[in-house]
């Protein structure tokens, strides 16, 4: 994570993801993901901005995204 030591504002945070994905050749490679954080705002926004509904569903085929995500993927791990 890197952050701004005057503010405290984050400005990026790098982390892996181990087997997160299938090579060509079969063989399982690490995803390394990296986020930056831009445009910082201090306005209050309510509980609900954050409600997964409003971005995922779940049916019989597991966690799908809403109609206005469809360019998105859901990315699942199972190692816990």
């Amino acid at each position: 994570m890197q952050y701004n030591k005057n503010t405290y504002e984050i400005s990026s945070i790098t982390y892996y993801l181990k087997n997160a994905y299938e090579q060509s050749g079969g063989s399982m490679s690490t995803a390394k993901i990296t986020m930056n954080i831009f445009n910082y705002s201090s306005a209050s926004f309510t509980p609900n901005y954050f409600l997964e509904e409003k971005f995922i569903t779940k049916n019989a085929e597991g966690f799908v995204v809403r109609p206005t995500y469809t360019g998105y993927q859901i990315i699942t791990t199972a190692d816990f």
